[in-house]
């Protein structure tokens, strides 16, 4: 995904939480080490919402597919809600790379 498509799905993803924070933009490699696969661009953003996650999740997959279809070699968009009320809920997304740096981030802030 280019970055200002990247730009504009942060921008959405964002206004759908209240008092979001943001980690900077970063690059991480594809995590499977599939060939030919390009860097992927990756934030973390938290916030908190009136919506139960439930309800995010179906607005943010339904973004994802507004971002273009998945492929093999090609995710153009993927939102995925890693923690709620404290609780852990996608653990090998919280213990990869692509998210610690990110979620490090805000941790600081």
């Amino acid at each position: 995904m280019d970055t200002n498509k990247f730009a504009t799905a942060v921008t959405e993803v964002a206004a759908t939480l209240e008092c979001p924070s943001k980690s900077c933009i970063y690059t991480s490699p594809d995590a499977l080490g599939r060939p030919g696969v390009p860097d992927y661009l990756n934030i973390v953003i938290e916030g908190t919402s009136t919506l139960p996650p439930e309800a995010l999740n179906r607005i943010y997959k339904e973004k994802e597919q507004a971002y273009g279809q998945r492929t093999a070699q090609h995710v153009p968009l993927d939102i995925d809600i890693v923690i709620t009320d404290g609780e852990i809920i996608r653990p090998s997304d919280y213990e990869s790379e692509h998210f610690r740096r990110g979620y490090s981030e805000l941790e600081r802030k």
